[in-house]
């Protein structure tokens, strides 16, 4: 019985001893899950991303742009007035040599109408120098008359100054109701100079109120020549100074006047009259004369256009006649800000048509932008999607044009059409580059996220890019070979914050 009964006390103890090894087990185990999916859950909330190992590459720099082709050598003969077609030698395709005779006019009427136009010169011109001339005496008459005006404003302080002092020493003294009394009659008084000594003895030790009565013998100690003489001086004073604020406000009036006649403003527009009369005088002259020897062909051509016939009047409209050299072909195409600075006269082009790639080269390029304002947002999304050009691609665009030059055309070169043109601007190599798509561009600058390995965060770095390809960027400073950044930023990156690297590439 006792055997049995230990038995049953040892097996209840191991049972006990396994319950608990049980417990300890499952708290393990609730403890490592709750772990894990604090681990989890704090990941899920860190951001993910792929990092690029900054290095060298080369880049062959491309500047690129559609544009028409046209011939070579044009020529554009128009009518710049009114005049009557005598004959017409030549007609759209027509071939001709240097020196063959066009087309001629009856220049009768410019006669008239350069009379006319001469007389108008002559008028603005002696405008202008009328204008030069009366600038000339306004700047020297504004000089006196602001000369005098400080004169005059410096004077009428003074002349304001000495009145204060006069009127309040002029009401001291000229006082009937309220005499001043000798100070061993009344300290508080003071005794005007011109009092007799020997007052009477019946004089008030106290000023009345209301009707004074004052004893003639006290009218009768007062020097009448000080009164007059004060105010004499203070109504001098005042009438002086009256004059020279009304001279003042005349010399304010001369003073605008000659300001204005002064300025170059209204010079500046008789100049700009003059100047355009007299262009417009020599325009027609020169077309006078053009037209009285008759148009010739200023090279061997083609004819490509012709809008004259005999007989007629010809308007300031009429096109004339267009005369091209079609051996020679050439491109031209738009370039906008972000690209013309990098294009020279000289660099290598490929001309691409549908119908093969051709070589040729840079031949002009325009001192002045022309066209509208959208080219600046066109080239920015441009330079953004690492394509340039993209200002050609719209009439509206502001450019600056380019010529180019097409080596060896043939019959698939037609005049008319479009053409691609890629501009070889630079070649780079063994630089210090970045993908395309790991550029942050706003408008307060260009940026990268560079990666810190030892805090596992990323920051917004700013960088400077030199040249650039569709997929890639130079870097200038910012950032250095090594370097690991992240390879596709979201714009809505914030500029600090940690992350989990997913994978990293080259």
């Amino acid at each position: 019985m006792i055997i049995e009964v230990e038995e049953d006390m040892a097996t209840v103890r191991k049972s006990k001893k396994n319950k608990v090894i049980l417990a300890v087990i499952i708290v393990l185990i609730i403890a490592v899950l709750a772990t894990v999916i604090g681990v989890f859950a704090k990941n899920s909330t860190i951001e993910q991303v792929s990092l690029y190992t900054v290095g060298t590459s080369d880049i062959y720099e491309t500047v690129s742009a559609t544009g028409e082709i046209s011939s070579g050598s044009v020529k554009e003969y128009k009518v710049g007035t009114v005049a009557t077609v005598k004959e017409v030698f030549v007609e759209t395709g027509e071939e001709v040599k240097a020196g063959d005779l066009l087309a001629t006019f009856d220049t009768s009427n410019f006669d008239s109408e350069i009379k006319k136009l001469q007389s108008s010169y002559n008028q603005a011109k002696a405008s202008y120098n009328d204008a030069l001339s009366s600038q000339k005496d306004a700047k020297k008459n504004l000089a006196e008359i602001q000369t005098n005006i400080a004169e005059l404003e410096k004077e009428n302080e003074k002349l304001k100054k000495d009145a204060s002092t006069t009127k309040s020493t002029s009401t001291t003294r000229s006082s009937p109701t309220q005499p001043s009394l000798p100070s061993n009659t009344n300290p508080s008084l003071t005794f005007p100079p011109n009092f007799p000594s020997d007052l009477p003895s019946n004089l008030p030790t106290e000023i009345p109120t209301g009707n004074v009565q004052i004893d003639p013998d006290i009218i009768a100690g007062i020097d009448i020549n000080d009164i007059n003489a004060v105010m004499s001086a203070a109504a001098s004073a005042e009438s002086k100074l009256v004059s020279n604020e009304l001279m003042l406000a005349a010399y304010y009036v001369q003073e605008q006047l000659y300001s204005s006649l002064a300025s170059d403003t209204l010079v500046q527009a008789k100049k700009e009259i003059m100047d355009t009369t007299k262009s417009t005088l020599d325009l027609l002259k020169e077309s006078q004369q053009e037209m009285s020897a008759g148009w010739t062909a200023a090279f061997d051509g083609t004819i490509t256009e012709c809008n004259i016939y005999p007989g007629e009047q010809t308007s300031l409209l009429t096109s004339g006649v267009t005369l091209q050299n079609m051996n020679n072909k050439i491109v031209t195409i738009s370039l906008g800000e972000y690209d013309i600075h990098k294009v020279k006269v000289g660099m290598p082009v490929k001309v691409t048509t549908a119908y093969g790639e051709y070589t040729g080269s840079v031949i002009s390029k325009a001192p002045v932008a022309t066209g509208g304002s959208s080219s600046s947002i066109m080239d920015s999304v441009g330079s953004i999607a690492g394509i340039s050009g993209l200002s050609s691609l719209t009439q509206s665009g502001a450019g600056v044009e380019v010529q180019v030059s097409v080596d060896n055309p043939d019959e698939f070169i037609v005049i008319g059409f479009d053409a691609d043109v890629e501009i070889s601007v630079g070649d780079h190599t063994g630089i210090t580059t970045v993908p395309s798509q790991s550029i942050i561009l706003d408008k307060t600058g260009t940026y990268v996220f560079l990666y810190n390995e030892e805090e596992k965060t990323v920051t917004k770095t700013p960088i400077e890019t030199g040249a650039t390809s569709v997929s890639e960027y130079e870097v200038v400073s910012g950032i250095g070979i090594g370097d690991k950044i992240v390879n596709a930023p979201q714009s809505t990156f914030e500029d600090s914050f940690e992350v989990r690297v997913s994978e990293q590439t080259k």
